[in-house]
């Protein structure tokens, strides 16, 4: 109908009828969204060649709008606005009474049709702009109370939405949806809900495009607010969504894709501190007990069970040269303290360092590369993205893959950030979501863009590929085949089953091939971080959580700094050392970040968050600079020239290594 009122438009040549034009189409628009009778062309369906236009639906609909809104008096105002307004308004009117009216018996050509005009509502600039919010908020409220079929075809629809208006129609919805907020208290009441659920479905739209094997229409990051994250109050947010009972207004919680991974690890900081508390009022409960007991002389309390029980830490004590079995060992007796903070102590080889934090990130740094290494056989590498995946073909005891995921799970408890290089797809698994043919991009680009060539190919994919229902994968250097379906090798791959092989290919490499491996690794994984904080994240943002930022931002740590025992910012060996490491390679810069915090990785919420502390250590010497790696401390000695800092330095970066008490 939008595209007829276009044509007229054009045929009249911006004449007064332009106005009954507009009404016109817009009536005609209601009706074909509210005509149960399916449209047929030459005695047939069309409703597959109508999906099939959607891009061509989505321009036309967008040059009618730019053709009556071009209409301008002599002042240049559109001549027509109040027109379309108007128009705009009738027209949500109708389609709430029919909406409601056929919510009990919509039928596919009926949700394609109301889609369409749900498509062409936010399509109007009108509609967009911030005089007319109302007519967005009846829209969005609408679209709320719309049949789930009616809400998954404009899914559809969406997704052929040039990117520009897509991310503009995103903008609109936030901008709004923030304006009522600050209206409203920051209360989460109806009207929230309903531009809320309209950014959800454009939301669903770009992840829809991920799983299909395409590009993000907008960067996920596209949809969190800002504004909510810096209003909330997430010990409260987090207390009303985790509350059963709760009657009040509607935690921001149960909207996650709002928020972005380090509001998220705020709320997953409180949860953690909530059951290290739990487990230090047990501990001290139990040494209570011991002490009671001793009272009375029962001196059968003194048994390293009780003793374990009353201590409020889950301390490990661990060698260097035996680190994976010692740890294996230490975590089978401290089974049930994994919620307990951790405590790491090096035995053995003349360290000695108390554990305020660096110690418990060399050692997960440590013990993480030496059981991801694929000589150890539990993991391997993929040569095209250099990523370290799940070997499913390990003769390693699942014990072991466990311990894997409970060291994982440690990471995340104790905040600590590791360097590891898995894929995102490792960390969606863990999440329970489901993996798609864009997760394989990750792991395996050139299988990925093969499958991908597959299922877009036009013609003959029988002869064309000669393929059948088998996957050929290497296993310790030798190739092995396994059938994907009962008698695979009889069965080829056609135009019509190839959906289905590629479904079954990557089911097979992502999950059944590694099936056995991975469960272990998720038991080890969910025994340390069972709560329900972790349910908010995507795999990516779970990524950022275990691995940091991926941006080093020197000048944001050189702004946090302090100084003390007589530095300043403005001492000549200060100075010398921010233009020094300003100047170095990332490589570089994340060794320093090392050496100072006892991790090369940047907290998800940026390096604007590191304090460090710059700390003069003498007067120029032959010494080394050194770091206290729990306190972000770095003792400087007052070297006399920048040479002599800068070899100094690189000196003590290149061979720092170990722990001792200063």
């Amino acid at each position: 109908a939008t595209t007829t009122a276009a044509a007229e438009v054009e045929e009249e040549e911006y004449s007064g009828k332009t106005t009954a034009t507009t009404a016109r189409g817009l009536s005609r628009a209601a009706s074909f969204a509210t005509d149960p009778t399916p449209l047929r062309e030459n005695g047939r369906d069309c409703d597959h060649d109508r999906a099939g236009r959607a891009q061509a639906v989505a321009s036309d609909i967008q040059r009618c709008f730019h053709l009556i809104l071009g209409l301008k008096n002599s002042s240049g105002e559109p001549i027509y606005y109040s027109v379309l307004e108007n128009a705009l308004s009738r027209l949500l009117q109708t389609l709430q009474i029919r909406i409601h009216r056929r919510s009990s018996h919509q039928n596919s050509h009926t949700a394609l049709n109301l889609a369409v005009v749900f498509q062409m509502l936010l399509q109007c600039p009108i509609v967009l702009e911030k005089r007319c919010a109302h007519l967005l908020r009846q829209t969005c409220r609408m679209l709320h109370e719309a049949p789930a079929q009616v809400q998954s075809a404009v899914v559809e629809r969406i997704i052929h939405l040039e990117q520009s208006h897509f991310l503009l129609v995103i903008k609109n919805l936030q901008q709004c949806l923030v304006q009522y907020l600050r209206g409203s208290g920051w209360n989460l009441d109806s009207s929230a809900h309903h531009l809320i659920h309209a950014l959800s479905l454009f939301y669903q739209a770009n992840e829809l495009l991920a799983a299909r094997g395409r590009a993000h229409k907008v960067s996920p990051a596209t949809f969190y607010i800002a504004d909510l994250a810096a209003t909330a109050d997430f010990r409260v947010e987090f207390a009303k969504w985790k509350s059963a009972e709760y009657q009040g207004p509607d935690s921001i919680l149960r909207f996650p894709f709002l928020l972005d991974a380090a509001a998220k690890a705020r709320v997953l900081h409180i949860e953690s501190v909530l059951q290290m508390s739990d487990m230090f009022q047990s501990a001290f409960l139990h040494q209570a007990w011991v002490q009671q007991s001793r009272r009375f002389g029962q001196h059968s309390v003194n048994d390293k069970a009780v003793k374990k029980a009353t201590n409020p830490y889950l301390v490990l004590e661990v060698r260097r040269e035996h680190l994976i079995a010692d740890t294996l060992n230490q975590l089978s007796v401290h089974w049930h303290d994994l919620k307990k903070p951790l405590k790491v102590i090096y035995s053995g080889g003349g360290e000695q360092g108390l554990d305020l934090g660096g110690v418990q990130k060399d050692f997960f740094q440590a013990i993480m590369n030496k059981i991801l290494d694929p000589m150890h056989g539990m993991f391997e590498v993929y040569e095209t993205t250099r990523s370290t995946w799940i070997n499913g073909a390990s003769f390693e005891a699942l014990q072991e893959f466990e311990l894997v995921g409970v060291l994982l799970g440690l990471a995340i408890y104790n905040g600590v950030i590791l360097n590891l290089n898995i894929p995102t797809l490792l960390y969606k698994k863990l999440l329970g979501h489901t993996v798609t043919l864009g997760d394989l991009f990750d792991l395996d680009p050139v299988v990925a863009r093969s499958l991908t060539q597959l299922l877009e190919f036009d013609g003959d994919v029988e002869n064309t590929f000669c393929q059948n229902f088998q996957v050929t994968t290497k296993v310790f250097g030798k190739f092995t085949t396994h059938d994907l379906v009962e008698n695979g090798a009889e069965i080829t791959v056609t135009s019509e089953n190839r959906e289905y092989f590629v479904k079954l290919y990557v089911e097979y490499l992502l999950v059944d091939s590694v099936k056995k491996q991975f469960d272990a690794f998720s038991r080890g994984f969910w025994r340390v971080v069972g709560g329900r904080a972790l349910t908010l994240f995507s795999g990516a943002e779970l990524e950022m959580v275990i691995c940091g930022s991926p941006e080093v931002d020197f000048v944001a740590l050189e702004e946090n700094a302090v100084y003390t025992d007589g530095y300043t910012e403005h001492s000549a060996v200060v100075q010398w050392l921010w233009r020094t490491v300003h100047q170095y390679s990332t490589e570089q810069k994340r060794r320093f970040l090392n050496f100072v915090t006892g991790c090369d990785r940047v907290p998800i919420q940026g390096l604007g968050t590191v304090v460090l502390c710059i700390q003069r250590n003498g007067a120029d010497s032959d010494k080394l600079p050194t770091a206290y790696t729990c306190f972000s401390r770095l003792l400087l000695p007052e070297y006399n020239t920048e040479e002599r800092l800068q070899n100094r330095l690189a000196l003590a970066l290149e061979y720092g290594h170990g722990f001792g008490l200063v």
